[in-house]
């Protein structure tokens, strides 16, 4: 359930954003909303291999065939070009973290920059990842509206499944935001070098 909240309704959202400007260009503007038809085709190419890879229970598409730093890069690079919204994007120490923890700090990327761009109004965000002294600390902060953490907690799947997945691997996963102070996330695990595969 986690990771098809995770990915495959995200990308189903972004797929949804893109054909609605579509509609919303296609008479004064065709060129531009079949630009749009475009990338919503090639989401929802990815978001049917995304699923049969859930299905097989395998690590993210994006893990694949690179290594953690370069999925993340494309995951943010492409998430920014769709919403516009600029990224500063700084990655250390993360070149050889176990598979489980790559995959939750993927998921938990996904979920937070999802959000940012449903309910944040942030003009820009800027994301951390670092490993150091066998744990790695993932911070994201955007420049948003904000809210009362209080007020949304167990509204909705996407915080707790993020805490869940820290959780799971030993870590913690906080939240700090308040309205018109923007949105900081911060979620850190250990990591056995043992471990590593």
């Amino acid at each position: 359930a986690r990771d098809l909240h995770d990915s495959i309704k995200q990308q189903v959202f972004a797929i949804g954003l893109h054909l609605g400007a579509a509609l919303a260009l296609w008479e004064r503007d065709p060129a531009a909303g079949a630009e749009h038809v475009r990338h919503a085709d090639t989401l929802a190419h990815q978001t049917q291999q995304e699923l049969t890879t859930l299905i097989h229970e395998m690590r993210p598409l994006a893990l694949q065939a690179q290594g953690f730093p370069t999925a993340l890069g494309e995951v943010v690079t492409t998430w920014s070009q769709q919403t516009g919204v600029p990224v500063d994007l700084h990655v250390s120490g993360a070149d050889d973290l176990p598979s489980e923890v790559e995959n939750a700090l993927l998921r938990v990327i996904q979920e937070g920059v999802a959000n940012v761009a449903r309910h944040s109004q942030a003009r820009h965000v800027s994301l951390t990842v670092e490993g150091r002294d066998a744990s790695v600390t993932l911070t994201l902060v955007d420049d948003g509206r904000g809210f009362s953490p209080h007020l949304v907690e167990g509204a909705g799947v996407g915080l707790s499944s993020m805490r869940e997945r820290m959780n799971a691997l030993g870590g913690a996963l906080s939240l700090d935001s308040a309205p018109g102070q923007g949105t900081r996330i911060l979620a850190r695990c250990p990591f056995s070098q043992k471990g590593r595969q």
